[in-house]
């Protein structure tokens, strides 16, 4: 089960949009202002849907893959700006992605049999 449901991040989002910056907006729900700037900027990308508990696995394939890479790679956009911008649930995904990638080129990102 996810630490915060749905609710509650929407709640902080809109705290935060109320003019309340990061960390009053952190102090009054007795989180990390960095996780408020994430929901945040989430919301911001996406809406509602950017800050949404993920309720399965989403499985990518390697033209999905190879595209999120691209702008870090060819434009030297920061990992998590990246990943933000595609509405990964992690950075560690993209970051996976661009490692995998370095090693073993576009073979890296197929899925093992």
């Amino acid at each position: 089960m996810a630490k915060y449901s749905d609710e509650f991040r929407l709640a902080v989002v809109q705290y935060y949009l109320a003019g309340n910056g990061s960390t009053r907006t952190a102090d009054h729900f007795s989180i990390s202002d960095s996780l408020v700037r994430r929901w945040v900027t989430r919301y911001r990308l996406h809406g509602e849907s950017g800050i949404k508990r993920r309720k399965h696995t989403t499985k990518y394939s390697v033209e999905y893959k190879l595209e999120a890479i691209r702008p870090v790679t060819g434009q030297g956009m920061y990992q998590k700006a990246a990943a933000d911008q595609l509405n990964l649930p992690d950075c560690s995904i993209l970051l996976q992605w661009l490692r995998l990638y370095r090693l073993n080129g576009i073979n890296g990102l197929k899925p093992k049999p």
